[in-house]
């Protein structure tokens, strides 16, 4: 089976993460400040920004890992920069 059964991902955030003035299509995000449509922070102002990077379903298991490294390495500065300064990876099931 070519196909993985979960979803690889890189997340930032930080206190004054401004993800929106990086020229990339997140996956998610939100930046400091905007308003929380669900969630625990619903109707009031995110205390912090966050993006999500997500590989692509259709990428194979042994191209995954070099896939994520791929789109995030031109990334991180410019997220640093943008006030990230918290990144982990995440795989969840599909």
């Amino acid at each position: 089976m070519d196909r993985v059964p979960f979803r690889l991902s890189f997340h930032a955030t930080g206190d004054g993460y401004r993800p929106s003035k990086i020229p990339f299509a997140f996956a998610k995000q939100h930046d400091v400040g905007d308003q929380a449509k669900l969630g625990r922070y619903k109707g009031m102002p995110y205390p912090y920004g966050s993006s999500e990077i997500r590989v692509p379903d259709t990428v194979s298991w042994k191209d995954m890992i070099p896939a994520l490294v791929a789109l995030v390495a031109p990334l991180l500065a410019s997220m640093k920069e943008e006030g990230a300064d918290d990144f982990h990876v995440s795989a969840r099931e599909l």
